[in-house]
Formats: C-alpha cells, sequence, structure tokens
C-alpha cells in the first residue's frame, strides 16, 4: 500500500512511475525498481527483481530486516523496528509512509514544484 502511494506521489510530481499490480512498460536498464516488504518472504517479490536484474536496472530494497532481499539488492534501507503492539506490520508500514512522504517533500523543493501543479497531475475523475 505505501509503495501504491509513493508511486501516485511520483506521478503527482510529473514522473514517470508504476507499481508492479497495475499495467507496466517493460523494466529497462535506466530504471530502478523499489521492493518493500518488512521481512522478505513473499515469493512474488523475486520475480520482479529477476527480471530488472536481467535488464541491467538498479534494485533497492526497504524493509525491517537483514533478509534474501537485502542479499541480492543493489542497495537497501533496513528500519530496525522494536517490537510494536500494532497488528501486523502496521508499524513498519507507518514508518514507509512517513519516510515516502518526506523523499517526496524532498524532491518537490528540489524541483521547485508547488501543490496546485501537483494537484494538475492528481486524477479529476473521484
Amino acid at each position: 500500500m505505501m509503495a501504491r502511494a509513493f508511486a501516485m506521489r511520483l506521478r503527482h510530481l510529473g514522473l514517470e512511475s508504476y507499481f508492479i499490480a497495475g499495467l507496466c512498460p517493460p523494466v529497462s536498464k535506466n530504471d530502478l525498481l523499489i521492493i518493500v516488504s518488512k521481512t522478505g518472504k513473499s515469493k512474488m517479490l523475486y520475480p520482479p527483481i529477476e527480471t530488472a536484474k536481467k535488464s541491467k536496472a538498479k534494485t533497492i530494497c526497504i524493509t525491517a530486516t537483514k533478509n534474501n532481499l537485502t542479499k541480492i539488492c543493489d542497495k537497501c534501507l533496513i528500519f530496525n523496528l522494536t517490537k510494536s503492539i500494532q497488528f501486523g506490520g502496521s508499524l513498519f508500514e507507518q514508518v514507509v509512509l512517513i519516510f515516502f512522504d518526506e523523499l517526496i517533500e524532498s524532491f518537490r523543493r528540489q524541483m521547485g514544484i508547488t501543490f496546485k501543479q501537483m494537484e494538475r497531475n492528481h486524477a479529476n475523475w473521484e
């Protein structure tokens, strides 16, 4: 969910981005694949990474522990979180959402984009 929100915000900035569950063009050498998984245990994460590697695209994982993702991705960001009283991976998801929101704000400022400009790239059929 957090990766999908990040992909949408990148679009609001006018950048080309895709979320794998939707329609995507072929991955290529100049692409960046960002994988977000608390544990890295889901087998569905690995085919896109293998495809990205074959295409010479860069891979980054965002996770909560050292795991198989951290072994195969080019770069990794590990949020080493304490045990949470929240259900499932809620704390990890919240941290990732805040991290992605801060990245978007940093990109927005660097690119000199206003909120009004971002709104023009927001869906108008809601």
